[in-house]
């Protein structure tokens, strides 16, 4: 895999309902700084007179890509497709610019599922119902007003709260000040983002050298099926809405080979039942399949290799995408085993 900048970069989601202002406020961001890149989507519908931030193809060609993996997401609205590119995406990553994309509020987890910690939402407000009334009427796309209006009553009940990392209001005309407010706050996430993953690598050496020890002292390192393979250690578990819709419990469990008995993977089980496919953002060890939750440039299954055991070269599983937009591993039955780890949760 490429080395990338992956702490330097976010994808910024712009969301809001039709109307708001967000074309606007994405050309005020790119004027501030020309990293900012809009991630133009695909649509099968002819684009209006000056219209630029869209790239029209058949629908023909649309199911091409689609076929072949090419968007995060495909959306149908008044009778066309819509496509969100996923290499486009990655490469602004790789190359250390900041994405910017026109969202919509009820897929954020699509996107913070397949770019875990790599996305920061801001929420744009209209004024007022009346304000967004008149500005899709003064563009002629009063059609879009009911919709317009339901998700804008639908912020304002708290539906969408922990969706986004910031909210603002877009007055008319203001859209400079609002885009250099969405700056400010940008570049103090990745800050904080970068400061984490100071701090996360700090420890994680700490721990390594630990478990390294513990390895080492038991086997002398010729025994690959060393139950302290990843040192006995309390590490702290991911407690999100992934594992709050499984009950809020969670085991920390070694996955072996069937095969050889080599541990293969730490993995965090989140709530009861089958150990079934493990996803990306719930592996801790080893580095190299602990790190595949935050490569930019890995956005599909087609981004992925088989899980194989690093001795025998067994395959345990296959790369696949879950419903709820995770990247895993489907596992296979019967070339694995697992078992509680030594390492311990909390």
């Amino acid at each position: 895999m490429e080395n990338t900048k992956t702490q330097e970069t976010k994808i910024l989601l712009v969301l809001g309902p039709t109307g708001v202002g967000k074309t606007t406020v994405i050309h005020q961001l790119n004027e501030l700084d020309k990293k900012f890149v809009y991630i133009s989507p695909y649509t099968t519908r002819w684009l209006r007179d000056g219209e630029k931030d869209k790239i029209s193809v058949s629908e023909e060609y649309f199911k091409k890509l689609k076929e072949e993996g090419k968007f995060l997401v495909v959306n149908r609205l008044y009778g066309a497709y819509y496509g969100t590119p996923i290499e486009s995406i990655t490469d602004a990553l790789k190359t250390g610019n900041f994405p910017v994309i026109d969202w919509p509020v009820q897929k954020t987890r699509i996107m913070t599922a397949r770019f875990p910690e790599k996305t920061f939402a801001v929420y744009l407000e209209p004024p007022s119902e009346k304000s967004l009334q008149e500005r899709l009427k003064k563009e002629g796309r009063s059609k879009r007003i009911p919709a317009a209006v339901e998700e804008y009553y639908a912020m304002k009940r708290g539906k969408f709260d922990g969706k986004f990392d910031m909210k603002i209001v877009n007055e008319e005309g203001n859209a400079a000040d609002v885009a250099r407010k969405i700056y400010e706050n940008y570049k103090n996430a990745l800050k904080n983002a970068s400061r984490r993953q100071k701090s996360d690598n700090d420890t994680k050496t700490e721990s390594d050298t630990e478990a390294s020890a513990v390895y080492a002292e038991n086997d002398n390192g010729e025994n690959m099926n060393d139950v302290n393979k990843w040192g006995e250690r309390r590490i702290k578990m991911k407690n999100d809405s992934y594992r709050q819709e499984r009950g809020g419990t969670a085991v920390m469990l070694d996955v072996s080979c069937a095969n050889c008995g080599t541990k293969v993977l730490l993995y965090q089980k989140d709530g009861r039942g089958r150990l079934l496919r493990c996803y990306l953002n719930r592996i801790f060890e080893p580095p190299e399949l602990e790190k595949l939750q935050r490569e930019p440039n890995i956005a599909g299954t087609k981004d992925l290799k088989n899980l194989e055991c690093p001795k025998c070269n067994e395959v345990l599983g296959t790369p696949m995408v879950y419903k709820d937009g995770r990247l895993a591993f489907r596992l296979i039955l019967g070339k694995f085993k697992k078992e509680r780890s030594s390492v311990k949760g909390y």
